[in-house]
Parts: structure tokens; C-alpha cells; sequence
């Protein structure tokens, strides 16, 4: 298969069916890693648990999309066909996360700008309490930092 032998449609239809595989898939979404959330989590970013399948794969997948992650969900000509339609659509560029346009991609899977909005919110704060996302002026009193 190649990105020329398929329609954006074809190719949209092949996402929507990876994305319903994924969303069955027996993950556990109770707990600290980042796909997971904790009893606290849920209260302050008001996600219920039921949210996490739907709103989880849609991050993978959009992160995928973004090319920031290689993990296979999709083959390479299906790949290239949603980033090129997203690109015209929604303006996504690889490797550029985007609170709105994660609210966007997530909208084409029936997720509510809410769930999105607050999934994203939850996903960014655990990476700046693991210390993958710091800011400037944090200096040297990151977490998981050396000086």
C-alpha cells in the first residue's frame, strides 16, 4: 500500500478502525504512569475513568501523527496520507504539540474539547513533575535535575 494507491477517506476510515481496535485493547489506566490517572488526578482534571481509553489513544495516535513517537499504529502510507490531510485541515506540524489542535484531532474521534482539554492539561503536568518538560526560569530546583 502506498500513499498513492489510497483515498484521504480510505485513509481516515483505516485510522477510525486502528483507533476502535486500540480503544478495546485490556489496558489498565488506573495508576502514576503517564496513560494512567490517579483517584486525585481524576478530581482535579475532573476525568472520569470511562474517558481514559478514548482519550489516551487519541493522544498516542496524535502524538504519532506528530512524529514523535514510532510505535507502528499505522502503516506508512496511511501515515503520510492523515498528516498531509491534518496539515491542510487543522495546521498540525510535525513534531509541534498544541493544546488546541490535540482538542481538534480529538474532536474526530468524539471526544468533547473538555475531556481533551483536561486530558492534555493532566498529560503536560505529569511530564513537568517527571521532569521531561521544565521551564527557564525552574533552574536548578527541577526534579530529576542535576546542576
Amino acid at each position: 500500500m502506498n500513499s498513492d494507491s489510497i483515498t484521504t477517506e480510505e485513509a481516515w476510515e483505516h485510522v477510525h478502525s486502528a483507533f476502535r481496535r486500540e480503544v478495546e485493547s485490556d489496558a489498565n489506566y488506573e495508576g502514576t504512569d503517564w496513560y494512567q490517572i490517579t483517584p486525585e488526578e481524576q478530581k482535579v482534571f475532573g476525568i472520569a475513568l470511562v474517558s481514559m481509553p478514548p482519550v489516551v489513544t487519541a493522544y498516542r495516535f496524535y502524538e504519532e501523527i506528530l512524529d514523535l513517537t514510532d510505535t507502528g499504529l499505522l502503516p506508512p502510507a496511511i501515515m503520510a496520507m492523515i498528516r498531509k490531510d491534518l496539515a491542510q485541515r487543522l495546521g498540525m506540524e510535525a513534531g509541534v504539540i498544541s493544546q488546541r489542535e490535540f482538542r481538534q484531532f480529538a474532536k474526530l474521534f468524539g471526544i468533547s474539547n473538555r475531556t481533551a482539554y483536561a486530558w492534555y492539561a493532566k498529560h503536560e503536568f505529569w511530564c513537568v513533575r517527571r521532569g521531561i518538560v521544565h521551564y527557564p526560569e525552574d533552574g536548578e530546583e527541577v526534579p530529576g535535575r542535576s546542576a
